[in-house]
């Protein structure tokens, strides 16, 4: 009852030349991707395996995963908290899919995707959300996912950069 809905989206940049299979390495990366996030305090993983006989045709595998994010409700950490939630992680051909799945309701269906493929540059990473919640909760989830995620981005490429600049100095 009383349930909406949000997108969020967020598209970044690439550094130019980076091959499109060093960025879809990282996405694949999950215990990277979640620990890039600055909420996570913990994750462990659940189970893995590939979701359907498609899925197994494609080369996609299922994660799921246990995480919990520490919750500022109040400005300057005044009344923190943590929340558990579980998360499916599908690595796919063109990026990384998720299905979040919070307390009280909060499910959150993710597609992270390289747009502009192709080795010349020129690429993004695009990052959109289906935010789905009670609309009193709204702000607790769009405030702190928003923040987060732009930090989540910035963190993703510094590490990108980092793993980029090692392939170059192994001869690319």
């Amino acid at each position: 009852m009383f349930r909406t809905s949000f997108t969020h989206t967020l598209t970044t940049p690439l550094p130019p030349q980076t091959p499109e299979s060093l960025t879809r390495s990282l996405l694949h990366d999950l215990d990277c991707m979640i620990t890039l996030n600055p909420l996570v305090q913990s994750h462990r993983r659940i189970s893995s395996h590939a979701s359907s006989e498609l899925a197994q045709k494609q080369s996609t595998i299922e994660n799921e995963y246990e995480i919990t994010d520490i919750i500022s409700y109040l400005p300057y950490h005044l009344w923190d908290s943590t929340v558990t939630y579980t998360a499916k992680f599908t690595c796919t051909v063109d990026g990384l899919d998720t299905l979040v799945a919070a307390p009280a309701g909060v499910l959150i269906e993710g597609a992270w995707r390289i747009i502009g493929i192709g080795d010349e540059g020129g690429q993004t990473l695009q990052e959109t959300a289906k935010v789905t919640c009670n609309w009193a909760l709204m702000p607790f989830v769009k405030v702190p996912m928003h923040s987060s995620h732009k930090i989540l981005h910035e963190r993703f490429l510094e590490i990108l950069k980092e793993r980029q600049n090692r392939h170059e100095g192994a001869g690319g």
